[in-house]
């Protein structure tokens, strides 16, 4: 079995939108009018549009992934807009074997149904914190912060 791995990271533009507590409704509102989507229902489930990948990282957190502008913009109060797309990289795992190399840093249950293609699981390796979006049975995209990328394509 082979494994076709992006060992050089790529720049990972994210949009991070935070609502504020006890605005749930408003901000999703707005965030969903601003991005012209219906967002994702549930934690760790994204999708996918024409220019990004919206993922749900938390019941009041998202996260738009992708190369088009990314602009802050008002969420009429209800929360905020934050750019990090210094901040992180994007590794690609794809082929037979990239799910048994992922096990071995990532403590996660590939077979189990939370963790099916189209959803996203929020893991460490070697206690850096990464957001694993399964894109396919045997394609993975392993978002990290910009400072560990040197140590993760080591391991990977």
């Amino acid at each position: 079995m082979t494994m076709q791995t992006a060992l050089a990271p790529t720049d990972c533009p994210i949009l991070q939108a935070d609502g504020w507590p006890g605005c749930e409704a408003a901000f999703e509102a707005a965030l969903s009018r601003q991005w012209g989507v219906t967002l994702p229902a549930t934690v760790g489930d994204w999708i996918a549009t024409t220019e990004a990948r919206i993922l749900r990282l938390a019941p009041r957190r998202f996260w738009w992934i992708g190369d088009g502008p990314m602009t802050p913009a008002s969420l009429d109060g209800a929360g905020t807009l934050t750019p990090l797309a210094e901040g992180r990289v994007a590794f690609q795992l794809d082929g037979p074997a990239a799910r048994a190399r992922l096990s071995e840093f990532v403590a996660v249950d590939w077979d189990e149904i939370a963790c099916r293609p189209g959803r996203a699981v929020l893991a460490g390796i070697h206690r850096i914190p990464v957001c694993v979006l399964r894109l396919a049975p045997e394609r993975f995209q392993l978002i990290a912060p910009r400072t560990f990328a040197r140590s993760i394509a080591e391991l990977l």
